[in-house]
C-alpha cells in the first residue's frame, strides 16, 4: 500500500498544501514551525477511525479537509476527511482507510541540525 498524494488544507499551521508523494521514499525537512509534523500527523490518520485530540483546525479555516489518494494491491483509491474542531478540550472525528490500518507503520524523528553546508 503507498500514499500517492496527499491534500491538506485548513490543518494546523497548513493553510494549504499539496504533495505527489515518491513511491520508495519522501522526506520532510524545513525550518521549524512550516508544519512538518502536521503532515506526518495527517498521514498517520489517514489510517485512522475515531476520535483524536492530535489533528485540529487552522485558526483561519472554516473547516479542515484532508484529500488523500492511495495505491493498494494495484488499486487506487480516494477519501476526503473533513472535520471543523479547534478548540483543544474538543476531539475531531477521523473516519478513513483504518481498514488498512495493520499494514501502516509510523515512526517519529526528531534531529536538530543547526548549519548544513551542500557542496
Amino acid at each position: 500500500m503507498k500514499v500517492k498524494k496527499i491534500k491538506i488544507e485548513g490543518v494546523g499551521g497548513i493553510e494549504s498544501l499539496s504533495l505527489d508523494l515518491h513511491d520508495n521514499m519522501n522526506l520532510v525537512c524545513g525550518p521549524n514551525g512550516i508544519g512538518k509534523t502536521t503532515v506526518l500527523e495527517v498521514i498517520s490518520h489517514v489510517f485512522f477511525n475515531g476520535d483524536t485530540q492530535i489533528l485540529k483546525r487552522n485558526v483561519g479555516a472554516q473547516k479542515s479537509i484532508i484529500s488523500v489518494d492511495i495505491e493498494n494491491n494495484g488499486k487506487n483509491e480516494s477519501k476526503v476527511i473533513e472535520f471543523d474542531t479547534f478548540k483543544p478540550e474538543k476531539n475531531a472525528n477521523i473516519s478513513s482507510f483504518y481498514e488498512y490500518a495493520s499494514g501502516v507503520i509510523t515512526l517519529g524523528f526528531n534531529s536538530v541540525v543547526q548549519h548544513v553546508v551542500c557542496d
